[in-house]
């Protein structure tokens, strides 16, 4: 596979150094040997960034079919971050994809929110809704704990298969950082 494309990034100065603050990707793979749909080019992909403060990120990312090549379906995502307060993260995302040759039509919507209780807990909601059959399709609610060098998270969620509800506990640990390990750096031999 070959990426042929342009980036375009706008910089800005902000606290004595540079910041991304626009970025723009446009680019197309060529397959000398395409392992899934036998094309010869993939769609046209368009991945825009855009930040203009530290607190609120957007961002746009399409594909589009080219005539005559690429896989013949269209995605656009597009999403929002922002912080409203040092303990708030709001995330809205949506997800378009049409005529997909593996993956099911989609028109979806989803909201994640984030609240830092105190310096040790946190609150974590997200919620994904289909907007072609009004389906609140996943549900979940995680609470995390700080351990200062790794975080665990406790998290009900449900998900709405349109055929059955499953239902879900998740436990998971995250590193946050590696401890400080010293390796020796000689070895002692002794002589013969």
């Amino acid at each position: 596979i070959a990426r042929l494309g342009v980036r375009n990034q706008l910089l800005t100065r902000r606290d004595g150094g540079s910041h991304q603050w626009l970025t723009m990707d446009t680019y197309i793979d060529y397959f000398m040997q395409d392992p899934e749909l036998q094309r010869d080019f993939s769609n046209l992909y368009n991945d825009l960034y855009w930040q203009p403060l530290p607190w609120m990120e957007v961002s746009l990312e399409t594909q589009f079919p080219i005539a005559g090549t690429g896989s013949g379906f269209t995605e656009v995502a597009t999403g929002m971050t922002f912080m409203p307060s040092d303990n708030w993260e709001l995330s809205l995302n949506y997800r378009f994809l049409d005529n997909h040759p593996t993956l099911v039509d989609s028109n979806r919507f989803d909201i994640r929110a984030y609240t830092r209780i105190n310096e040790k807990w946190g609150l974590d909601i997200y919620q994904q809704f289909e907007l072609d059959d009004n389906t609140l399709e996943l549900q979940q609610y995680t609470v995390h704990r700080d351990f200062d060098s790794w975080i665990t998270s406790l998290g009900l969620l449900h998900r709405d298969n349109r055929t059955r509800s499953e239902y879900s506990v998740l436990l998971s640990f995250t590193l946050k950082e590696f401890p400080s390990i010293n390796v020796p750096l000689t070895i002692d031999q002794k002589e013969q």
